[in-house]
């Protein structure tokens, strides 16, 4: 049953119901006294600071039993659907909650991500976009975290912040395009993400994806990717870092990307400085030229590869 099916359920009653007897946290669903549509939280901790907006109203209270009553309140019925996926990505990214995070924190830095998102009317993410996100994502998870540690790898995440390049660290930067199986080329958008900076190590970073489903114990999606990096990070101020870069990015999760599953192929790794590299930097271009976009052939960059 569908949280909207469930939500319709409950109009009958007037009552709250508790979402899942599984759930680590008591989350109820219902209607408040006004006979708005209600996610409610009873959980311990302390009173935060807290913003509504003019769709959703938030109240944060102590009960009696000392307990905090956090609630989300549709104000606006036309908003339902946009407030259901609120309601299931905020159920959904805190069913296995650490209990050594704070969860009134964790809960109302995710609202403040999807005040943004109700304010823009919470645009989808195309297919290439999920694609290139989880490329970036993967590289972080499976590359730059193993080699210089969350916090460091977080923060040289630049891509979010549009930067020219997607992530640099110390002396090096790199360029992450992601790719289906079949896919011959790797396209460049502007002249800076391959063109030198400050005369830092650079590397292209293609990552291949290939079309798959949930039968596949490997499977991949937006969503499962960004938990796998979610879980490793245990400090607040860095998990605020990491969801706001993916706020940035437009991402909130959305039940129709999980229809978009990718299995991971390889990751390829090519020396961009090497002078026969097949780029074009701005040293290249004729006075008056400002920026081109190209594509360079996959099979000319084997002679490039570092790493597989």
């Amino acid at each position: 049953m569908t949280l909207a099916e469930r939500f319709e359920n409950e109009k009958i009653n007037r009552t709250y119901r508790r979402v899942d007897e599984m759930h680590n946290l008591d989350w109820y669903i219902g209607y408040n006294e006004e006979g708005k549509k209600s996610l409610v939280l009873i959980v311990n901790g302390e009173f935060k600071k807290y913003e509504s907006t003019k769709f959703i109203l938030v109240k944060l209270e102590k009960r009696v039993d000392e307990k905090m009553y956090l609630s989300f309140n549709l104000i606006d019925d036309k908003y339902k659907e946009i407030f259901f996926k609120f309601c299931e990505d905020i159920i959904e990214t805190t069913r296995n909650i650490d209990n050594k995070c704070d969860v009134i924190d964790f809960i109302l830095m995710r609202w403040n991500m999807w005040r943004f998102a109700f304010k823009n009317n919470n645009k989808s993410l195309t297919e290439n976009e999920i694609k290139g996100l989880i490329g970036e994502i993967l590289f972080l998870k499976n590359v730059m975290i193993p080699q210089f540690g969350i916090e460091r790898s977080i923060n040289s995440w630049q891509g979010p912040l549009n930067y020219h390049k997607d992530y640099e660290i110390n002396d090096k930067w790199y360029e992450i395009k992601t790719i289906s199986d079949n896919s011959l080329i790797v396209k460049i958008t502007s002249i800076q993400q391959l063109d030198n900076n400050e005369d830092k190590k650079g590397e292209l970073v293609v990552i291949t994806l290939s079309n798959t489903n949930k039968e596949n114990d490997n499977y991949i999606t937006i969503s499962n990717v960004i938990a796998s990096v979610d879980k490793e990070i245990d400090n607040m101020d860095l998990k605020r870092i990491f969801w706001g870069k993916l706020n940035n990015l437009g991402y909130v999760y959305e039940e129709e990307y999980e229809n978009y599953i990718y299995k991971l192929e390889k990751i390829c790794r090519y020396d961009v400085l090497n002078e026969h590299f097949p780029r074009i930097t701005s040293a290249n271009l004729k006075k008056g030229i400002v920026n081109v976009s190209y594509e360079i052939s996959i099979n000319e960059l084997e002679n490039f590869l570092l790493k597989e």
